[in-house]
């Protein structure tokens, strides 16, 4: 209360202080306002007429009540902030970063190796081997990463609900079904892709000539890439449509994402 004492009689007084000259009366009640805020009433009591001073004292009164109101939520809402600082809310924040960061980290090189598409050598077939290798590692440690922040909510799940902190629970909801089918099937896409280029570089000289049974094998290969590829476009897409209804139906969780 000591702050909104403060802040209205500040603000009470500087007003008394352009007031008084136009009532014709002393600008020293707007330094005795500030001290003793009770001189308030009598100061509109002797420059207002009857019929208004009670006005401007019932104003007084009920600024006084607003700014006291006003720091009490935010008193209470620092108590909220305080309270939701737990370890285990702490926890699931580094949890939720490090699973953020290494996700991004695996689409970033996923991107990256959608647009290596020169496999016409054998040097530039071992560049685009390593870039799947690389995102196969960073995609594993998305999984694990993520597999460990989703068991950490599901342990606490109990104690979040009872501390209204079920958004962190929401969120965990975004890692349903078709993101376990999404990341299925980009694995199942990435092997194909890197043992379709693993038998083209071993065989590069026969299948360029044609040579059987590599040119069949390859194709057959290569076949197969192209089912995985379609499959895990789908797989993706599919995710990001749930991704998107879900965030539609769960605002908070959307609000508490774009921070």
């Amino acid at each position: 209360m000591k702050i909104s004492y403060f802040l209205y009689s500040l603000l009470v007084s500087i007003w008394i202080f352009t007031d008084a000259p136009i009532h014709k009366a002393s600008r020293w009640w707007s330094i005795g306002a500030f001290i003793l805020p009770l001189l308030v009433p009598y100061y509109f009591i002797k420059t207002r007429p009857q019929r208004k001073y009670w006005k401007y004292i019932g104003s007084w009164l009920l600024g006084f009540s607003l700014f006291y109101v006003a720091e009490f939520v935010i008193a209470g809402n620092k108590a909220t902030i305080n309270e939701t600082k737990s370890p285990i809310i702490e926890e699931i924040k580094l949890l939720s970063f490090k699973s953020g960061s290494s996700a991004k980290e695996a689409q970033d090189a996923l991107n990256r190796l959608d647009q290596m598409q020169d496999v016409s050598t054998i040097t530039k077939i071992n560049e685009v081997i390593k870039a799947i290798e690389l995102v196969q590692a960073l995609q594993i440690q998305a999984n694990i990463d993520s597999d460990t922040l989703t068991n950490y909510v599901n342990k606490h799940r109990n104690e979040l609900h009872n501390k209204g902190l079920d958004i962190f629970v929401e969120i965990e909801g975004l890692i349903g079904e078709t993101y376990a089918s999404h990341h299925r099937a980009l694995k199942e896409y990435l092997d194909t892709y890197k043992a379709m280029l693993e038998y083209s570089r071993n065989n590069f000289d026969a299948i360029l000539k044609e040579q059987q049974p590599q040119s069949r094998d390859y194709e057959r290969l290569y076949s197969k890439y192209k089912i995985t590829l379609d499959k895990h476009n789908k797989a993706y897409l599919h995710h990001m449509e749930f991704v998107e209804d879900y965030l539609t139906k769960h605002p908070k969780v959307a609000e508490y994402l774009k921070k």
